[in-house]
């Protein structure tokens, strides 16, 4: 269910008000999986947007990973970013890492793995910018730490069954390959893809969270 919640939002309320010159935003997403998910955002007359995002756990559930995720034109692939790196790491997966000023691009934050899996996420950061290479772009500032990634593919590349990728079917039984069904063959049977899957897409795809599980499975 957590793999869809975030691509499957519903708005189940929504309010506009003014506070002097600010105009704050408030929506009330329902998550398929049961959860209240509020945004709030207040808009300054400079440009500066706040955001303030709460989320509702229900029960003792395990949440693999909160925040927000958005999509910008590929033009603005210049990432600079106070955080830990310059290589990926992780909530379990840091301490060989350093808090820095980096620069990179969005191309090359991208892990060829040969399975293509999660990837390029970097911890502890303060701020990270996504900027065209004239330097007009965004700059995002947590009110605490975040986590984030930028690619320039989604999320649901590095997944093997959200991936647009066919099944091996040639790998598959006999009776598997005749009835063939993408379909009823979704997170049933198993589908692999590979490094040269990953192919660039026309935008870059910025993810920004409060928290990640880890890889090792410390949560």
């Amino acid at each position: 269910v957590w793999k869809q919640s975030g691509k499957n939002l519903k708005v189940a309320d929504c309010s506009v008000k003014m506070e002097g010159k600010l105009a704050v935003l408030t929506v009330n997403y329902a998550l398929e999986a049961g959860n209240n998910y509020i945004a709030q955002y207040t808009i300054y007359p400079s440009g500066v947007v706040h955001a303030s995002l709460k989320f509702t756990p229900v029960e003792a559930e395990e949440v693999p990973r909160i925040g927000v995720r958005f999509r910008l034109p590929s033009t603005m692939n210049q990432v600079q970013y106070l955080g830990r790196g310059p290589e990926e790491n992780y909530a379990d997966r840091h301490k060989g890492t350093l808090v820095g000023l980096y620069k990179t691009t969005a191309e090359e934050m991208y892990y060829p793995y040969v399975r293509p899996q999660e990837n390029g996420h970097h911890t502890d950061t303060r701020w990270l910018s996504l900027t065209m290479p004239q330097g007009k772009g965004l700059l995002i500032e947590g009110d605490s730490l975040i986590f984030f990634n930028a690619f320039r593919n989604s999320v649901e590349d590095f997944e093997s069954e959200e991936s647009d990728a066919d099944y091996q079917w040639r790998n598959m039984s006999k009776q598997e390959i005749a009835n063939r069904d993408p379909e009823k063959a979704k997170n049933v049977l198993r589908k692999q893809t590979h490094e040269y899957d990953i192919v660039p897409r026309d935008f870059v795809e910025v993810c920004v969270d409060m928290k990640q599980s880890g890889v090792g499975g410390y949560d």
